[in-house]
């Protein structure tokens, strides 16, 4: 039996308008797996008729982003948890402030493809005290997201 593709992941972002990409990474000492600040240029894809087409757009706000799927390659929830624990606990009062700046939105989403899972109650409440909201995301693995 081979080895599952990745499907599982805990993303921990902070968004705001008046986001400074580099001051966030400074204040957590670590680089985001992506990043982008307000007024930023993109190319998009909008649905004209039938087909799909590059478009150029600009970022409405800043968001600084870490995915623990980037650098843990893992099933289980319990192990992204702990990676992103470890990396921003020493971070924790930076955070702290963040959450309490209403020009700053911290959240962080859980998510899993295709299988259900279970997290370690400590993990969760340990998690949970790293963002105003944590959102968890379970996606059938069959389901055709691309519509």
């Amino acid at each position: 039996m081979g080895l599952r593709k990745i499907a599982a992941g805990i993303d921990f972002g902070v968004r705001s308008d008046s986001l400074v990409v580099n001051e966030i990474s400074r204040w957590f000492g670590v680089e985001p797996t992506c990043a982008f600040e307000k007024g930023d240029s993109y190319t998009g894809r909008e649905k004209r008729g039938p087909s799909i087409v590059a478009v150029n757009r600009v970022r409405p706000f800043g968001v600084w982003h870490f995915c623990t799927s980037e650098s843990l390659h893992s099933n289980n929830v319990n192990d992204h948890a702990r990676l992103l624990i470890d990396t921003f606990t020493p971070a924790k009062s930076a955070i702290a402030q963040m959450i309490a700046d209403p020009e700053l939105y911290v959240k962080i989403t859980i998510w899993v493809l295709g299988y259900t899972f279970d997290i370690s109650a400590v993990c969760l409440a340990s998690l949970s005290s790293f963002a105003e909201d944590v959102t968890i995301t379970c996606w059938d693995e069959k389901e055709d997201y691309s519509k």
